[in-house]
């Protein structure tokens, strides 16, 4: 009986105390809007035209991996070739106009939710595992 008491008690005093507080942060957050919004118009405009003087895409990104080898690659990606059946079927869902090759045809169950435009990309063969049939001439072709 003791816990039940003692545990309803603690239960009215963090509700009580999460009460409390939303009040007093609702009146300081009101307090500081109607301060912050006479200052954000002017700096709003002065970051917005520092912004537009230096957006300029850059031509490479440098990316380190988890051993620590720094590599650029560029900061657009136009040309995508999938490693295997799984990196297929996700990239021709996300980016199919982008997708160079297949790593293997599609089956005629896949190809209906699958852009037409596969069929006629080149099979160059999966990368890695047990199944490796890379086609090396037929993915630096493509």
């Amino acid at each position: 009986m003791m816990k039940k008491v003692l545990s309803l008690l603690l239960c009215l005093m963090l509700v009580f105390s999460l009460a409390g507080c939303g009040a007093v942060s609702d009146a300081n957050s009101a307090a500081e809007d109607a301060a912050d919004t006479a200052d954000g118009a002017a700096e709003n405009e002065a970051e917005n035209a520092a912004q537009e003087q230096t957006e300029e895409a850059p031509a490479a990104v440098s990316i380190t991996d988890d051993t620590g080898r720094s590599v650029d690659i560029p900061a657009e990606i136009t040309a995508v070739a999938p490693s295997g059946a799984v990196a297929t079927m996700l990239l021709a869902a996300l980016c199919p106009d982008k997708l160079v090759c297949v790593s293997g045809t599609p089956s005629p169950g896949q190809m209906v939710y699958l852009p037409a435009e596969l069929e006629a990309l080149p099979e160059t063969g999966q990368l890695y595992g047990s199944k490796s049939t890379i086609n090396l001439e037929a993915l630096l072709a493509a």
